[in-house]
C-alpha cells in the first residue's frame, strides 16, 4: 500500500502543509501518525475531496464593488 506524506498531500491539494495538518488533527481528513509524521492513503485524499473539505471558504457578505 502506498502512503503519501503531509507535504505530498499539501502539494496535491494545493494548500499549505499546515492546512493538511489541521484537517488531519480535527479528523476531517483521515490519516495515520505512526510516529512524528502524518501518512495518508490515496483513498483518504479522495474521500476528503469528495466531501468538499478542501474547497476555499467563500464570503457570505456581498462586496461593495
Amino acid at each position: 500500500m502506498r502512503f503519501l506524506t503531509l507535504f505530498e498531500v499539501a502539494d496535491i491539494l494545493r494548500v499549505q502543509p499546515e492546512a493538511v495538518r489541521r484537517a488531519a488533527k480535527c479528523k476531517k481528513l483521515r490519516g495515520t501518525k505512526p510516529g512524528k509524521e502524518w501518512l495518508f492513503t490515496p483513498a483518504d485524499i479522495l474521500t476528503y475531496v469528495d466531501r468538499g473539505y478542501n474547497r476555499p471558504e467563500t464570503s457570505k457578505e456581498p462586496s461593495d464593488e
